[in-house]
């Protein structure tokens, strides 16, 4: 893999970009019960499925509405990314 130096300019949206591309592709190949797995999040109970379609769900706003633009409960989802993928993270693979 060749890496370039404009991937280092802005590693937040780079890490988004192909989190997810392959979030969505995982969502699509994955041969596992993705409602196995259950997490603590926020004070509910999650599947690793609702983690999925969490992180997907604040990725699809990240990515396409300018911040300023984003009300109370879409900044919260875009915030819940990294959490999420940090508490799954061990999760994705199959």
């Amino acid at each position: 893999m060749v890496l370039t130096k404009k991937e280092t300019w802005s590693m937040d949206l780079t890490f988004k970009l192909w989190l997810y591309e392959r979030l969505s592709m995982y969502n699509e190949v994955n041969c596992v019960d993705t409602s196995y797995h259950k997490y603590e999040f926020k004070g509910e109970t999650i599947t690793f499925q609702e983690c999925i379609d969490r992180m997907l769900e604040g990725l699809k706003i990240e990515l396409t509405i300018d911040e300023y633009k984003m009300n109370d409960e879409q900044k919260e989802k875009v915030e819940d990314i990294i959490n999420i993928f940090a508490l799954c993270l061990h999760s994705l693979w199959w």
